[in-house]
């Protein structure tokens, strides 16, 4: 079994460390996954493999008026346009949802690449309001991957 662990900050990604040496234990391949060079660094320096998630990864993914409405059909739960409303509430500016597709749909594009490329059985992400969990969540169910 493997899974991928998406991690945040500092006491997040060591918090899930501790938890991932045990689950390892029992025989599951953990990968984390992380948008926080702090993080990345963190667990490298730990011999944990891990992928950062910056702006020049995000950026690859062509973002137009038609790629967004595929994505939504690729990703339909909650879709492009709900993920950057909430999004916007979470930086409490809603008058931002708009110009906030384009993010939102390279991050779920990313994150359903990752996800497809290499196979966990399992997603686990801290549960947030964020595009930064929310995404990743969205991508691996479209993509029937179990979450936690």
């Amino acid at each position: 079994m493997k899974i991928i662990w998406n991690v945040a900050a500092g006491a997040e990604t060591r918090l899930a460390m501790a938890a991932a040496l045990a689950v390892r234990a029992g025989g599951v391949d953990v990968e984390f996954a992380t948008a926080f060079e702090a993080s990345a660094r963190l667990l490298r320096q730990n011999d944990w493999p891990v992928t950062l998630l910056d702006a020049s990864a995000m950026a690859a993914v062509r973002v137009d008026d038609a790629a967004v409405a595929d994505i939504d059909r690729l990703c339909p739960q909650p879709g492009v346009r709900f993920l950057a409303f909430s999004e916007a509430r979470v930086r409490r500016d809603e008058s931002q949802t708009e110009p906030l597709y384009a993010i939102t749909a390279r991050s779920l594009m990313f994150w359903r690449r990752l996800l497809d490329e290499r196979r966990p059985d399992a997603l686990v992400c801290w549960q947030s309001a964020s595009l930064a969990t929310r995404a990743p969540l969205s991508a691996a169910r479209s993509l029937g991957i179990q979450t936690l």
